[in-house]
């Protein structure tokens, strides 16, 4: 499944093609199972899940906090263009966006300090290569 929900009507392709989601070995089968995020229920095709587009987990419809009717629409509808954040997400997504600021403002900074190292160095060969001819012409004279 390429969106970020999750409903199936076969058991075959019910969990396979999912890369992200908590999961979990079933000690007596030890197949996979595919768990809620926040309050590890075991995860249906008949009840759906949705996936947290910043962390990745899955989420069962009580812990999405969603709205039943929403989250049933988003689930039996496999909208994709539905951008869903679990609570714990959308908490640290401004702090993650003032980090992401301040990493750009250090890479512009340190881009203008390279290009003026850059121009210093090359002076700094274009000086040296002069003074050693100059040097040379002395000694040779």
């Amino acid at each position: 499944m390429d969106s970020n929900i999750g409903y199936s009507s076969s058991e075959e392709d019910s969990c396979q093609n999912l890369q992200v989601g908590k999961r979990r070995r079933d000690d007596h089968t030890d197949m996979e199972l595919l768990t809620c995020g926040k309050c590890e229920t075991l995860l249906t095709t008949e009840a759906g899940f949705i996936t947290c587009d910043c962390c990745g987990l899955l989420f069962c419809q009580d812990c999405s906090k969603l709205p039943k009717e929403v989250y049933r629409h988003l689930v039996v509808n496999n909208i994709a263009s539905v951008t869903f954040n679990c609570k714990s997400c959308k908490r640290i997504q401004p702090t993650l966006k003032n980090i992401e600021d301040s990493m750009k403002a250090l890479n512009i900074s340190n881009e203008k300090r390279i290009r003026g190292n850059d121009t210093r160095i090359s002076k700094l060969e274009t000086d040296t290569t002069r003074r050693i001819s100059q040097e040379i012409k002395k000694i040779t004279g």
